[in-house]
């Protein structure tokens, strides 16, 4: 049978940030669960519960979590009235540590097993009794999942999904899901498709436009107009004055770009610092028994480490286009915050971290420009390379010798005097 996760929590490496010292005006994610066990079937909430009850139950690792925890800590996440989104990115990151250091060993074993590629293959333990025990592995999944149920703002009837939740653990085997639950699997993927196709666009650009009507009031925040969109932006630090010039300049900058909903889509710092970890992790391996493979893996990040530190891109090249506009705000050494439309943005596509039609915040520290050809450059290289092709086009014709024969006859009339006789 095909995998049946569809949106589970892949969203466990996604980190939520707090907005610290400086103003994101970030949108809080708006409730959208309610509890009604008198209500027929919701098939949308049966169909999100039951999605991410079957990921767990047939997870490659087997059925090891203690769902009892997972529906205690979900109810607990999910009442939250205001959202901690310190403890939802460091719940976030625990989640990133033990599928890193014992969920992906586990199954790898696991499969060498299976595949009696070793006999002696031992399969590492997957829990422990300390840091990564089954209760509180559980209970990090079950505030995962309220969370991501919360930020895909799904509007879930909590009866029928805890109902389906519950409903997968007694399916036997993947073959007898259909039997054993209220929905098919097909109807479950096409309702959450439909969902996320033609119902959360529509919901997430509403939101998005009302969010950026509001950012829009905040002091010292400016519009900037780009034909039939705009976005809007803070100067933090102007700089010291060496500007861009035009979009064939080379800049260097750190930037982090976030959701609406404060959800901490892209930062350069965070990747140099997840390829300095990776780095120190494969120069410290030891379970490597190739060492020629070992010493390709640590060249390929510690290229990939170079490129982001020494990180510089040509501004036309920007993929956020709004992003482009903002820049241009600043100077060297100067810090800008961007409040960009999804048109300028990601799109009505969005990615894996940001919904369909979702505006972002993005943060910018601009550290160097090399300024490129200007304007006038360009003009006159055009006007002299056109001048050049002309001339080019001009060819002499030769002119041969011409012959005597070639030459016109003149005839000189002889004019006889006239004698005149008496």
């Amino acid at each position: 049978m095909k995998r049946i996760l569809i949106i589970l929590c892949v969203a466990l490496v996604a980190v939520s940030c707090d907005n610290g010292s400086r103003d994101y005006y970030f949108q809080p994610s708006e409730p959208r669960c309610y509890d009604d066990p008198s209500a027929e079937l919701d098939t949308l909430s049966y169909a999100v519960g039951m999605n991410i009850g079957l990921s767990l139950r047939f997870t490659p690792a087997g059925d090891v979590f203690d769902e009892d925890v997972i529906v205690k800590a979900f109810n607990e996440e999910i009442a939250k009235s205001v959202v901690d989104e310190a403890f939802i990115a460091e719940n976030g990151k625990y989640l990133g540590r033990f599928s890193d250091e014992r969920m992906r060993q586990h199954i790898f074993a696991k499969r060498l097993a299976g595949m009696n590629l070793g006999a002696s293959a031992n399969v590492p333990t997957l829990f422990d009794n300390g840091e990564f025990s089954v209760e509180k592995v559980s209970t990090a999944y079950g505030h995962d999942i309220a969370n991501h149920v919360r930020k895909m703002s799904y509007p879930i009837n909590l009866h029928w999904f805890v109902k389906a939740f519950e409903d997968t653990r007694n399916i036997p085997d993947q073959g007898a899901i259909n039997q054993n639950m209220q929905v098919d699997v097909e109807t479950m993927r096409n309702y959450m498709a439909r969902y996320v196709r033609e119902v959360l666009p529509e919901y997430v650009k509403q939101r998005s436009a009302e969010w950026i009507r509001g950012v829009a009031k905040q002091r010292g925040v400016h519009p900037i107009v780009v034909e039939s969109d705009t976005l809007y932006y803070r100067i933090d630090r102007a700089g010291n004055g060496n500007k861009i010039r035009n979009e064939r300049d080379t800049v260097s900058f750190n930037y982090d770009v976030y959701t609406q909903r404060g959800t901490l889509v892209e930062s350069l710092n965070e990747r140099v610092k997840l390829l300095e970890e990776a780095l120190d992790k494969a120069q410290n391996d030891t379970t490597a028994t190739k060492p020629e493979l070992k010493a390709k893996r640590i060249e390929r990040i510690e290229k990939q480490l170079e490129e982001n530190k020494n990180f510089k891109i040509v501004l036309e090249r920007f993929i956020i286009e709004g992003s482009r506009y903002g820049i241009q705000k600043i100077s060297e050494g100067g810090a800008v915050t961007l409040w960009i439309p999804a048109s300028l943005a990601y799109g009505e596509q969005g990615n894996k971290l940001v919904m369909p039609n979702e505006a972002i915040v993005m943060t910018i520290e601009l550290t160097s420009v090399v300024h490129g050809k200007s304007d006038e450059e360009i003009a006159k290289e055009r006007a002299e390379a056109m001048l050049k092709s002309r001339n080019a086009d001009i060819k002499p014709v030769p002119v041969s010798p011409k012959s005597d024969a070639s030459k016109p006859t003149v005839v000189k009339k002889v004019v006889k005097p006239t004698i005149m006789k008496e």
